[in-house]
């Protein structure tokens, strides 16, 4: 497998937060303008309960899917050293931030659909979270050196 280079992985992690923060944005301005129509009454209950019912599924799932793809990091201890010290993302590590951001994306882009199919303003909590929690994903060499560490 072609090595990662770092710069272009934290691109991967910032594109899916202002995918989320710009689609939140959309929804908003639409459901603003009046734009959006149809049951909403019936669909913004429907996604006042799905939201926090796919977060707290997502969360688990993440964290054992994250130790898994770390476990494969574990197993190749060395070369995972050796391609963080040549300035690349080790695959597992890159592997186990993208899914723990395309998760949150999900439950974020999810929440602010919800909004604009008249739910309630609470929903726009679910993207902003999301995007911090993907904010807070972003691979910097501290945080994967950190993460080396620990394998």
């Amino acid at each position: 497998m072609v090595p990662l280079p770092l710069a272009r992985a934290r691109l991967f992690v910032l594109a899916l937060a202002s995918g989320t923060a710009l689609a939140t944005l959309v929804f908003f301005f639409l459901r603003s303008s009046g734009a959006s129509s149809g049951p909403a009454a019936e669909l913004g209950s429907i996604f006042a309960l799905l939201v926090p019912l796919l977060a707290l599924t997502l969360v688990p799932l993440q964290l054992v899917l994250r130790r898994t793809f770390l476990a494969r990091a574990r197993a190749r201890r060395a070369e995972v050293r050796a391609e963080l010290a040549a300035g690349s993302m080790p695959r597992e590590l890159f592997q186990a931030a993208i899914l723990g951001c395309a998760l949150a994306e999900g439950v974020g882009l999810l929440g602010a659909l919800g909004y604009f199919f008249g739910g309630s303003p609470w929903l726009l909590a679910a993207p902003a979270l999301a995007v911090a929690l993907i904010l807070a994903q972003v691979p910097t060499r501290t945080r994967l050196e950190d993460a080396v560490r620990e394998l």
